[in-house]
């Protein structure tokens, strides 16, 4: 299986862009990773049609180390934020390619179960009161 072409899709909302990436291959099976930026979006965007012509292109999406590694090293000495975030794009994408075509989540390919409750978050961004119980959906009576 090989990397055929990458798709970029930039989603605004309003205190940062989302930049999703979708990775291709020859056997049909498409990958999957999303990053954002804070005010880097064009960056990020030329940094990734950069990367797919001199690193994607043609790579194997299940020798993720290797893309990885390419692509950190093969063009700066020192990658920053941009760079580290389009290979954490890449990368992502090809982890979702590689367990669609095992058959297996994600999750089972990166060392498997460790608990069956995961803990969640929330911070200050949003301006109304949210709870994981609280719906944004009227509730029918």
């Amino acid at each position: 299986m090989r990397i055929t072409g990458i798709s970029t899709h930039v989603v605004g909302t309003p205190w940062r862009n989302l930049t999703y990436v979708q990775v291709h291959t020859d056997e049909g099976i498409t990958g999957v990773g999303e990053t954002r930026m804070l005010g880097h979006t064009d960056a990020l965007l030329g940094y990734l049609k950069e990367a797919e012509v001199n690193h994607i292109l043609g790579a194997d999406p299940f020798a993720v180390e290797d893309l990885v590694r390419r692509m950190k090293y093969g063009d700066y000495g020192r990658a920053g934020e941009i760079v580290m975030s389009g290979i954490a794009v890449v990368e992502m994408a090809c982890w979702d390619i590689k367990g669609k075509a095992l058959g297996v989540p994600v999750w089972q390919l990166l060392g498997g179960k460790v608990t069956d409750k995961v803990k969640a978050y929330a911070n200050g961004w949003y301006t109304t009161e949210r709870t994981p119980r609280r719906t944004t959906r009227p509730r029918r009576r």
